[in-house]
């Protein structure tokens, strides 16, 4: 099942930058929770359901004219699937561009995502599982 798990979030961070967010939301739990670094880091924001999430995508893409993922790579955990990237996004308004690295955990059952938190760096993503960069 495991291999299944990377591929359901490989398709999950392709729909996701690509703005299609009824595919995405489609691969998660109905009781999906997802925890991003920056909202959860600040007021330990967590989306939970399907309503919430579409909500976090269209404000995401509501700021930023542009939200990539370059450079993806996958580990296999087995309920859960370490993904590490670099990221790039622009902002809508000011146009300005930022690329840092980043990375999510997520913990998948039955075929559907459960819970996703994501990180700041490829550091923080690795020690969130055990792992040593």
């Amino acid at each position: 099942m495991s291999q299944e798990n990377v591929e359901v979030v490989r398709r999950n961070l392709e729909a996701f930058q690509h703005g299609r967010f009824d595919s995405s939301v489609a691969l998660w739990d109905a009781e999906g929770e997802w925890t991003p670094a920056m909202a959860g880091a600040v007021d330990d924001r967590v989306y939970r359901g399907h309503a919430a999430l579409r909500r976090y995508f269209e404000e995401l893409f509501a700021n930023f004219s542009e939200v990539r993922l370059h450079d993806v790579a996958f580990r296999d955990l087995g309920n859960r699937v370490l993904a590490l990237y670099r990221l790039s996004v622009r902002g809508r308004d000011s146009g300005v561009a930022i690329e840092q690295q980043g990375g999510t955990v997520y913990e998948l059952r039955g075929g559907k995502i459960l819970h996703g938190r994501s990180y700041l760096s490829h550091g923080e993503a690795l020690k969130a599982v055990g792992l040593e960069e």
